[in-house]
């Protein structure tokens, strides 16, 4: 009788023994499910990014129709000559156009703005920080090819009005349009930033170097969000498309307020832009 009492109480334990560890098999399964697309996300928009080449696939193309080759590597150890060399060459293709354009230069801290050629207003960088990937483009073999035509003014977002309208009621006599031609406008006292997305995946973020109010912080972080979701919004898209997560190639910038709202309202819809790094 004990005999029997001992092999039940065995077979009892190996059963329990066996439910637990299906139940183990069972948990494990379901959290690897579960985290299952968060890991190819992050894998995707995270991890992919710093193994590829930051730069786009065209820019080689763009490269062999510049140069009629494929850029090589030992060109790499010419890449600050093949950028500046590119930045003088997009500054003379732009100085062809009627439009006013846009040249940031970090080598030297400058930005420009050009008509035909011609710097109508050069402005300061105080101070300006690149993205990781754009640091990692330094050593693309698309390098020459990404710099080698003008990069195009595709969508912006600012804090302050594009182009602001003032409404002034007509005079009805000589006195009172003398008392108006002598009033001082109003100084346009809000603070600036601002986000320009351009052809081949180049983003200029533009801030004013002076501190910001309650105000203007409030409505530079309205503009953030609203340039995260169309990222967010364009990322979806090329996820749909099956296209390669594309990592951000970004430089921000900080200039005098003065210098950020003239250069912000004086660039047309599809500026060009000459760029060196």
């Amino acid at each position: 009788m004990r005999r029997h009492v001992r092999k039940s109480l065995a077979e009892t334990e190996r059963q329990s023994d066996a439910v637990r560890e299906r139940s183990r098999h069972r948990f494990w399964t379901r959290l690897l499910l579960f985290l299952l697309p968060s890991l190819l996300v992050f894998g995707g928009a995270v991890l992919w990014p710093v193994f590829v080449d930051p730069l786009p696939a065209d820019s080689a193309a763009g490269q062999a129709s510049a140069g009629g080759r494929t850029p090589l590597k030992f060109e790499l150890s010419l890449a600050p000559l093949l950028v500046e060399e590119a930045f003088l060459k997009n500054r003379l293709t732009i100085a062809k156009t009627d439009s006013v354009a846009l040249s940031i230069d970090l080598v030297d801290s400058l930005l420009t703005l050009d008509i035909r050629g011609v710097p109508v207003r050069e402005c300061k960088i105080q101070r300006y920080s690149t993205s990781g990937a754009l640091h990692r483009a330094r050593r693309s073999p698309r390098l020459s090819g990404w710099v080698s035509r003008p990069f195009v003014l595709r969508k912006g977002w600012g804090t302050i009005v594009k182009a602001p309208i003032k409404k002034v009621d007509a005079p009805k006599d000589t006195v009172e349009a003398e008392r108006l031609a002598n009033m001082t406008p109003p100084p346009d006292s809000g603070d600036v930033a601002f986000i320009l997305e351009f052809t081949r995946r180049l983003t200029v973020k533009v801030s004013q170097a002076e501190e910001f109010s309650g105000k203007g912080h409030l409505q530079k972080l309205a503009m953030l969000a609203k340039h995260r979701v169309a990222s967010l919004a364009e990322g979806v898209t090329n996820f749909r498309r099956l296209r390669q997560p594309a990592p951000p190639l970004i430089v921000s910038i900080e200039l005098s307020r003065a210098d950020a709202k003239a250069v912000y309202r004086a660039l047309p819809r599809h500026a060009l832009l000459a760029f060196r790094f």
